[in-house]
């Protein structure tokens, strides 16, 4: 439950980064199969562009003290979470992120609950270029792992060709 009073954004109003809000969040908690997805906090994690689309990236909370905190959180203590507009202590979870479409029916619809103190937001930038830092490895990985399966075919290739024209 939220403290404070909630409201719909607005046309003008934008999300930003580190702002939390209330979104249908698809977690299947205790085996429940209920087709409607529980609206959650959840914090804005990222923000980007594909194209002309906008898309943002939610990371979901966990109420409530979490023995043991998960590595790849953001913690928000009970003080901080009463000034987020949170109702008690809470961690924002990292790797359960979802990116949906600032189009999207739960975006459209969403209630701001408040944003992130200048700690959590900090915590939150590292988490951030902790992401950008694995994601950027794995695309060099792969760039590295094409190039190296293109380069015998390509030998291969031109070896080839220069044994059938020795041959003939």
């Amino acid at each position: 439950m939220n403290m404070q009073p909630q409201h719909p954004l607005t046309k003008k109003e934008e999300i930003e980064v580190g702002d939390i809000i209330l979104f249908p969040f698809p977690l299947r908690r205790n085996g429940s199969s209920s087709d409607r997805a529980p609206l959650v906090n959840c914090v804005a994690f990222d923000i980007c562009r594909l194209g002309e689309e906008i898309y943002l990236e939610l990371a979901p909370a966990a109420e409530g003290q979490i023995k043991p905190r998960p590595r790849n959180a953001i913690a928000v203590n009970a003080k901080q979470a009463r000034k987020a507009g949170l109702a008690m202590e809470t961690c924002f979870l990292v790797d359960q992120r979802l990116r949906v479409s600032a189009r999207a029916p739960g975006v459209t619809s969403c209630l701001r609950v408040g944003s992130l103190a200048k700690p959590e937001r900090m915590a939150l930038d590292a988490q951030r270029a902790r992401v950008t830092a694995l994601a950027d490895m794995s695309t060099a990985r792969r760039r590295k792992r094409s190039r190296a399966v293109s380069l015998p075919s390509t030998l291969i290739g031109t070896a080839y060709e220069a044994f059938e024209g020795a041959a003939q």
